[in-house]
């Protein structure tokens, strides 16, 4: 069940503080738009779902994007082009969709995805994940190591 938008900017007008909001709603898009509009900007947002939307969302009003953790640096890259060029952005975005948008077909899968790259980077020590969990297959993992090299310049 969806909670309407009214119930956050009622939250929002009884907590002045509570500024921000993370839209896990699929899709985002209008429901971000409505948002922000109906709190005239007061009310900010957030999506995640690893940035498969960020298109979409940021240029309907949300304040950013809160993606795993694994390759923040690329997050970073898109977020400055966003700002400042973005033809350099939708080039960047549709380089990283084909990873993220496989990834995100599962929370087990993205979940895994994301510690074996934070592994392969040295940032982690394993990639171990607690039950239930998803078992990377050999074209998996042959894919981690291609997006590893073709963003090695972001990470």
């Amino acid at each position: 069940m969806r909670i309407a938008p009214e119930v956050f900017l009622e939250l929002r007008e009884a907590l002045p503080n509570a500024d921000f909001i993370k839209v896990e709603t699929q899709p985002p898009g209008r429901y971000v738009q409505q948002l922000v509009e109906r709190s005239q900007g007061h009310l900010k947002t957030l999506v995640g779902y690893a940035g498969v939307q960020m298109p979409d969302v940021l240029a309907r009003g949300a304040s950013g994007i809160q993606p795993g953790c694994s390759f923040t640096e690329i997050y970073l890259e898109l977020w400055q082009r966003w700002q400042h060029d973005k033809r350099g952005f939708a080039a960047l975005h549709n380089q990283l969709l084909p990873y993220i948008s496989y990834w995100m077909q599962g929370v087990e899968l993205i979940v895994q995805a994301e510690k074996v790259i934070l592994q392969r980077r040295g940032i982690i020590a394993s990639d171990y994940c607690r039950s239930p969990a998803y078992t990377l297959d050999t074209a998996e993992l042959s894919q981690i190591e291609r997006f590893l090299q073709e963003f090695k310049a972001y990470l």
